[in-house]
């Protein structure tokens, strides 16, 4: 096998780049895997790997977070390229689900004698996300994280929690027309998730899915109107019981068309935030990304 392997130098656990990238070099070759690795920034990668796709690579391993794998699936989609996965990030939420092993010794065994299969992505204006994407409090709270850590210094998960402070207090609300597959929804809301398949609804799962091939979006409407709501919401799921609120509109879809009169959303995919210009249209690319994944399993969890 010969692979290119794309490092984000910025990721949670690849801070010090000479460090991984031995030992990446070091596992591959004890697999009999040849490679060529590249520890570049997280704006280069798309450029990067759409340089290294002609080459002839028998496949491309990304090493990194969430938002890593989301940039590296945004070029490989479509293609007959399998995407290998290195699990660098703080949750690695993508990896968790496929059942990639998140130790790094054993996820680079798994490219040596996993087997590739595709799996669903989903698709917002022709941007990719492998994960979900929202818009209303999400990004606005990570507009603010990102704020706080610039100006202040402040860590990640420290600069998150006094972020997440602002928009509560705020409490922006926003009108919004949803069409799906099955019905239209007009209302006012803090918030609308769009997740890549069906979501769990309890704490100790949140986050978690059981399959990335039902090819389905999983769209998760709020009608909240105040801050005690939200905060019934945060209660329901430090009990593991989301599944009582009423809190939420819930489909599973394959098309979304998500209307409001702002001229620009902030909307998140997998975690980064970008500015698109509505009508959002959402839509489920099934199988439309080629990962390697564990033999043992026929279907990816």
């Amino acid at each position: 096998m010969r692979a290119a392997v794309i490092i984000n130098k910025s990721a949670g656990t690849a801070s010090n780049g000479k460090d991984i990238t031995e030992q990446l070099n070091r596992l591959l070759c004890a697999c009999r895997v040849e490679s060529e690795i590249f520890l570049i920034e997280a704006r280069e990668i798309k450029k990067q790997i759409e340089a290294l796709i002609p080459k002839g690579f028998d496949t491309v391993v990304i090493a990194g977070g969430d938002g890593t794998l989301s940039s590296g699936a945004s070029v490989l989609a479509g293609t007959d390229i399998p995407m290998g996965i290195i699990p660098l990030g703080t949750l690695n939420h993508f990896a968790r689900d496929l059942g990639i092993p998140l130790e790094i010794e054993n996820s680079v065994k798994l490219i040596a004698k996993g087997r590739p299969r595709k799996v669903d992505i989903g698709e917002v204006n022709g941007n990719i996300f492998i994960n979900n994407s929202s818009v209303g409090l999400y990004p606005r709270a990570v507009k603010f994280r990102d704020k706080h850590i610039e100006r202040l210094g402040a860590g990640k998960w420290l600069a998150m929690i006094m972020a997440s402070l602002s928009v509560f207090t705020r409490f922006p609300l926003f009108n919004i027309r949803l069409e799906t597959d099955e019905k239209i929804i007009t209302r006012r809301t803090p918030f609308v998730f769009i997740g890549n398949n069906e979501y769990k609804l309890d704490l100790f799962n949140l986050g978690k899915r059981e399959t990335l091939q039902g090819g389905k979006l999983s769209l998760y409407t709020a009608h909240i109107m105040g801050r005690w709501s939200l905060l019934k919401i945060a209660f329901l799921a430090l009990i593991n019981r989301l599944d009582q609120t009423e809190n939420f509109d819930l489909q599973f879809v394959e098309n979304i068309r998500l209307e409001t009169r702002k001229r620009k959303v902030a909307v998140s995919l997998d975690g980064e935030v970008i500015h698109l210009a509505p009508p959002l249209h959402y839509k489920i690319r099934p199988l439309g990304l080629n990962v390697i994944l564990p033999e043992k399993d026929q279907e990816p969890k």
